[in-house]
């Protein structure tokens, strides 16, 4: 049997690659050896199974394992599953020695997590082809493994002063209140914002502003204990939290303040130019002032605006003006509830293309509300009040009961078959039944399941892995297609992605939104479509808005993508329409 060479793959030079031949015969360990160190591959032995598993405990940085199928004390397929139980296919690849020729023979030995066969006798020419191609796949492996830990550190660290950002500010918050609230201590969080920062990027340029940005890093850093953890939020803002303080004793919360806006009004030379601003401080206090992480930034958020309102330069506890806000909260809550009631909910519909014919392949469920006073609402200004107030769980049943009406009633008109996604909010996922119920609802309408894309967000399954898994082979075993939504944004390991019972991988918009502009995000985008293909998973690219991009999607074998460079979302009674105009021109 004759194996193509993946000349145009790239790999390491044979002397960086490691391989481990493994087989009782010394014979045909000396032959592997002759013939692959003439290409200059590093070449190590072990004389049967249960030496080269005891060596895996100690050193498992190999490349490539060739094993022998028959040894005497542990056999080559019992060998190759204990392997597999830690190391993925691609992350440590096997080939086969076989001296057997039978099919079903080398079919069970590739069952068991084999990534190719050798039969003997083998030629130099035959045994360098494969040793070449399991070679590329693992430095591909390590290829997207070393990108993927890149975009993790890149989604929760600011590109300008390497602190963290936003997004582990809050997952760091989660952390810091649990052990306060266990410990019975007090955390204080500060925001930060820099007065009239406006002035320094109009009048001298933005790169004189980055450089005063990471100066106001380092006087932070230095004003702070190795304890406090510091964080840019955005542009002119930044972050810190006091932990372990004495509830009772909340006085130093303010002097902690003004030594952080005293430390930033220090004059601080740029060039030619000595410059020196004064800073606003909004200060929020758990348990004090809020018991989530959410409130706690929000009321920190809304002191620093009340800073800000008095003219800055100015230390901002939680005040009166919170109680207001929660009032706020309070009545939208209220008018959620009214709206559940009185059916102001739409749903739009945003299209999805395939990229091979350039056909609507289906659309994502998007909702809207219709306020009676205050017209069409979108979701980022009620869905957190909602998954607040787990009014999310009857919301998100009615998306998910109108969706399927929706495809009901598309059906009858003659709509081509296509898949309309729904977002599953984390809270409505993990309620209890969730599959029992969507069952019933597609078998009460007598509905396709597959037809459904239920969406399921990184972070929705992170926060309790087992449980989330076992729910989604509920939902696929009933038939439902699933994807994993927002793909990128830090919180799942490419290395869970395969236990994840998913059909479909939705890359984030924030990977495509410089995807033509920034070469790592192209990157990373390639790599992700490369990976998840090899899973057998078709990939979708949200927030696609320009032909550039589409481009080159197309080149990297995205399958299929959404966004305003196809259509917006657009209201349900429009949607045939489009679908039948748009695929119309392609026919």
């Amino acid at each position: 049997m004759s194996l193509p060479v993946l000349s145009t793959s790239p790999q390491k030079a044979p002397r960086d690659i490691r391989i481990l031949v493994v087989d009782d015969d010394p014979s045909i360990r000396k032959l592997v050896r002759l013939y692959l160190s003439d290409e200059g591959y590093q070449i190590h032995e072990a004389p049967g199974g249960v030496d080269t598993l005891e060596l895996l405990e100690t050193d498992s940085d190999w490349d490539l394992i060739i094993l022998d199928i028959m040894m005497p004390d542990l056999d080559g397929r019992t060998v190759c599953a204990k392997i597999r139980e830690r190391f993925h296919p691609f992350q440590l690849p096997i080939l086969f020695l076989s001296a057997l020729s039978e099919v079903e023979e080398i079919a069970e030995g590739l069952h068991t997590g084999a990534n190719d066969y050798i039969t003997k006798p083998f030629s130099k020419v035959e045994l360098s082809a494969r040793v070449k191609n399991l070679a590329s796949l693992k430095y591909l492996y390590d290829l997207a493994v070393t990108h993927e830990q890149m975009a993790i550190h890149r989604s929760h660290h600011d590109e300008l002063t390497g602190l963290p950002n936003k997004a582990l500010l809050t997952i760091k918050l989660l952390d810091f209140l649990t052990i306060a609230n266990i410990k019975g201590t007090a955390l204080a969080l500060y925001l930060i914002n820099l007065d009239s920062f406006k002035s320094i990027n109009d009048s001298l340029g933005h790169a004189v502003g980055d450089i005063y940005l990471k100066e106001i890093s380092r006087v932070l850093n230095q004003t702070m204990t190795k304890a406090d953890f510091l964080a840019h939020i955005h542009g002119d803002e930044f972050a810190v939290v006091r932990k372990d303080l004495h509830p009772d004793r909340l006085e130093e919360v303010e002097f902690f303040g003004q030594r952080l806006q005293h430390a930033v009004a220090q004059p601080i030379s740029i060039n030619q130019y000595t410059l020196q601003l004064t800073a606003s401080v909004g200060v929020s206090v758990f348990p004090k002032d809020a018991q989530i992480v959410d409130d706690l930034l929000r009321n920190a958020d809304t002191a620093l605006m009340a800073a800000k309102k008095r003219g800055g330069n100015t230390v901002q506890l939680v005040d009166q003006q919170l109680t207001t806000m929660a009032a706020t909260r309070l009545n939208m809550e209220t008018m959620l509830r009214r709206a559940l009631d009185q059916e102001e909910f739409l749903l739009y519909y945003q299209p999805q293309m395939s990229i091979l014919d350039r056909r609507v392949s289906g659309a994502e469920a998007l909702i809207r509300w219709q306020h009676p006073d205050g017209g069409l609402i979108p979701p980022g200004k009620f869905i957190p009040v909602a998954e607040e107030s787990g009014l999310i769980i009857p919301m998100s049943e009615w998306i998910l009961e109108k969706t399927a009406r929706q495809i009901k009633h598309w059906q009858k008109m003659k709509l081509p078959p296509l898949k309309i996604g729904v977002n599953l909010s984390p809270v409505h996922f993990r309620i209890d039944n969730l599959a029992k119920s969507l069952d019933q609802l597609v078998s009460k309408l007598n509905l396709d399941p597959s037809i459904m894309d239920l969406e399921i967000t990184e972070s929705a399954i992170m926060s309790n892995l087992e449980r989330a898994i076992q729910i989604l082979n509920e939902l696929r075993e009933i038939g439902f297609n699933l994807s994993l939504d927002d793909f990128g944004t830090g919180y799942s390991s490419l290395s869970y992605l395969r236990r994840f019972p998913i059909h479909t991988l939705k890359i984030d918009q924030s990977f495509i939104r410089d995807l033509d502009q920034d070469e790592q995000n192209a990157a990373i985008v390639s790599t992700i479509i490369n990976l998840a293909h090899s899973l057998d998973l078709k990939v979708i690219a949200e927030g696609v808005e320009t032909e550039n991009q589409l481009q080159y999607l197309t080149n990297t074998f995205c399958n299929e993508i959404q966004g305003f460079v196809l259509s917006r979302p657009i209201p349900a009674e429009q949607f045939p329409h489009f679908v039948q105009e748009y695929n119309s021109q392609t026919s």
